[in-house]
């Protein structure tokens, strides 16, 4: 059985697998996690990166096999169990923003989610028809640039930072939260069943906002040297700025 604990166990697919090569791993293969250089020069680019990427790879493909039947169940338990209270989601928040720099990656990040949940609110508040249309629009694009800026570039350096099983957490829900947006898609955005279903995909994203503000992102941003998180910023921005800039 995988633990969070142990980074050389896949928390995706529960097999005792190199997460480099997907060979099956022999005690005296394990691989040993790489220390960090101590002459303050961060390196991102080490085989953890591809780590992380495997792990996403592993993670939406997994999702996909199951998102029909898993994914409304899931978010639906996001919407009510699972829900942080205004208050828990306002302090982690405040938190996150007293690590931040001007313009770093967090600083950002924490901007974006600030505009999804703008935007969740517009695409509610908006009249059916084409102004609901163009709120719907503005939603997914600021969601899949923020989401495509995150896995190429601030889950990996999750993964880098030891948290693998978060990293893999990450991807799934975002991957889950892409595949509800594609199912509003088709719903009828005159009806109850279009706003029922973008609360639940709203709670879900909500919560996957708090974890990353209270545990992902803090701990991130407390590991890493100085240098890193400036390769980290120019990354997250240049991945976010394709994607919307693209997008328009």
């Amino acid at each position: 059985m995988t633990t969070a604990s142990d980074p050389n166990i896949s928390p995706v697919t529960d097999a005792n697998i190199s997460p480099t090569t997907g060979a099956p791993l022999v005690p005296s293969e394990h691989p040993r996690r790489r220390s960090r250089s101590s002459d303050g020069n961060g390196r991102l680019l080490s085989p953890a990166w591809a780590v992380g990427i495997a792990l996403g790879t592993v993670a939406l493909a997994y999702v996909t096999k199951r998102a029909v039947s898993a994914a409304p169940a899931l978010v639906a338990r996001a919407a009510t169990a699972r829900a942080p209270s205004e208050d828990k989601r306002s302090a982690a928040r405040w938190k996150a923003q007293q690590l931040t720099s001007a313009g770093d990656w967090l600083f950002a990040a924490l901007d974006h989610h600030r505009d999804i949940e703008g935007a969740f609110g517009a695409v509610s508040a908006a009249r059916p028809g084409e102004d609901r249309a163009a709120a719907l629009k503005s939603l997914a694009t600021l969601l899949m640039g923020h989401s495509i800026a995150e896995e190429a570039v601030l889950y990996p350096a999750l993964a880098e930072a030891g948290e693998i099983a978060r990293s893999a957490t990450a991807y799934r829900e975002q991957a889950l939260a892409k595949t509800q947006m594609a199912a509003l898609a088709d719903i009828d955005p005159e009806s109850d069943a279009f706003l029922s279903k973008l609360q639940e995909i709203r709670a879900a994203v909500l919560l996957h906002m708090y974890e990353e503000e209270g545990t992902w992102f803090p701990l991130l941003k407390e590991q890493l040297s100085e240098m890193d998180q400036r390769v980290l910023t120019g990354r997250f921005l240049d991945e976010y700025r394709r994607y919307t800039h693209a997008a328009v």
